[in-house]
């Protein structure tokens, strides 16, 4: 129960709240907390989730509801699972999820019992979820085969009888704060196996300013683990920064002891040359238009392309296209020097529509402020785009070329990536050399390949399983 405008209100489901509480938002811990119509953020008589809906009203207490252990009991009757820790996933599946979908649809291939626990009941709920999954043909086993359990750290599983773990079980970790769920579990209950995998998509300090959870990212390193990088540009970032496995083993065995997977990206079918070079076709720029993720650096993004029609770089008939937002909508571009050029932007779509726009453009533009690339330029320099994206530390040019001949890589500053855009524009009329870009793309195209998730990481996993000794 709660105060809003001195009314007390009540939210429903006296359900163990987060994984400390005995009863939900008890009178004693609110009573008396004035809560004004602004700040309050779930709805009378609703769902109440502690952990997400108002973690400010325990200050200092978030944090320790990441450290306590997920309510389980050991049998050794059960069947031993890898158990993967997941936050909730919204309606529209972006790579992240997705590529830890594909992960456990080749465990599942493999011969491994896969189970996925939401851990803090956000995102889709079971039926939503489902609905979800079986769009994507491609995750059949993992929606027919996997086990699944929603809300893991705040039902009362006990009840349910869905908590049930063999002393075996290994555990993976997607997020900073399941790494803290997976290291405390694991000890609280003595599994044998006493490291976890960590599936490691990004450098996850630097979605926070320099605070708390700044700080509990940069701890979940810390913790004995086995990790997955999500690409070899993460794993050299990793790696000169001395962080992870890296802190703590020798290069050589550290890499024993981890995977840096190269997400598979399709491949193209090859561009037609002869519409691709009509000299008045409608030529097109796709921009990775993600407002709501900090690193995308949105606003550096439109002021890059707003430089560049002031500065007269995309001259003819060009349209400029943004994939990726949480919502479609129009804006205009260059109006600081006079110009209004439409730039329509367009959320996130399924695969079938999105592919149908990727495979007509001839530039891309793709920011990410962080050590990892991202999926998105990939899949622009697979289809044959020229594509301009960021360095950043271990992020070089040269990592990129490696990949494709399509990617032209600046500097992270406006000045530099108008540059690039400037290249990539006269670069985009070569179809024969964007043609090669294309079918020398140094990167794994399918899922169960070896750099992917193929027998490679398979063995890996069969090994780490048997690697019950903490590794520090």
């Amino acid at each position: 129960m709660y105060i809003k405008n001195a009314e007390l209100l009540h939210s429903e489901s006296c359900r163990p709240c987060g994984v400390i509480y005995d009863a939900c938002a008890a009178a004693s811990l609110l009573a008396g907390v004035l809560l004004e119509e602004d700040n309050v953020k779930f709805s009378t008589g609703g769902k109440f989730n502690c952990r997400i809906d108002a973690p400010h009203l325990w200050p200092g207490e978030m944090f320790v509801q990441h450290r306590i252990p997920l309510p389980l009991v050991l049998e050794t009757s059960e069947k031993r699972r890898i158990n993967i820790l997941m936050t909730g996933i919204g309606q529209d599946f972006t790579g992240g999820p997705l590529s830890i979908m594909h992960f456990a649809n080749e465990l599942i291939r493999a011969g491994h019992n896969v189970r996925w626990l939401n851990v803090d009941g956000s995102g889709l709920q079971r039926s939503e979820f489902f609905t979800q999954v079986s769009k994507y043909n491609f995750l059949e086993l993992f929606h027919d085969k996997a086990e699944f359990i929603f809300d893991a750290a705040n039902m009362n599983l006990v009840e349910q009888k869905l908590n049930r773990f063999h002393p075996e079980d290994i555990f993976v970790a997607t997020l900073y704060f399941t790494s803290q769920l997976a290291h405390f579990t694991i000890n609280e209950y003595s599994f044998r196996q006493r490291n976890f995998i960590y599936f490691i998509q990004d450098f996850e300090p630097i979605f926070f300013p320099h605070d708390a959870q700044y700080i509990e990212a940069l701890e979940s390193y810390r913790f004995p683990h086995f990790p997955i990088f999500s690409s070899p540009f993460l794993e050299r970032w990793f790696e000169q920064e001395k962080l992870s496995i890296f802190q703590y083993l020798e290069s050589d065995k550290a890499k024993q002891m981890s995977f840096a997977a190269y997400p598979a990206i399709r491949a193209w079918p090859v561009l037609n040359m002869e519409a691709f070079s009509e000299p008045n076709r409608q030529r097109i720029l796709i921009a990775y238009a993600r407002s709501h993720a900090d690193r995308n650096a949105y606003e550096l993004m439109i002021d890059t392309l707003s430089m560049a029609v002031c500065e007269d770089i995309f001259n003819g008939n060009w349209r400029f296209i943004g994939v990726g937002a949480i919502k479609s909508y129009n804006l205009t571009i260059g109006a600081y020097c006079g110009k209004s050029v439409l730039f329509e932007i367009f959320q996130n779509i399924p695969e079938p529509e999105y592919f149908e726009i990727i495979r007509h453009g001839d530039v891309g533009l793709s920011i990410m402020i962080s050590p990892h690339p991202s999926l998105p330029p990939f899949d622009f320099a697979s289809a044959g785009l020229i594509t301009v994206t960021n360095s950043f530390k271990t992020k070089t040019a040269d990592v990129f070329h490696d990949v494709s001949t399509n990617f032209v890589v600046a500097e992270p500053f406006v000045d530099s990536l108008v540059q690039a855009l400037k290249v990539a524009v006269a670069q985009s009329t070569n179809i024969d050399s964007r043609i090669q870009g294309m079918q020398r793309f140094n990167w794994e195209r399918s899922w169960k390949g070896d750099r992917c998730y193929g027998k490679v990481l398979l063995k890996k996993i069969s090994a780490w399983r048997l690697h019950f000794d903490t590794l520090w």
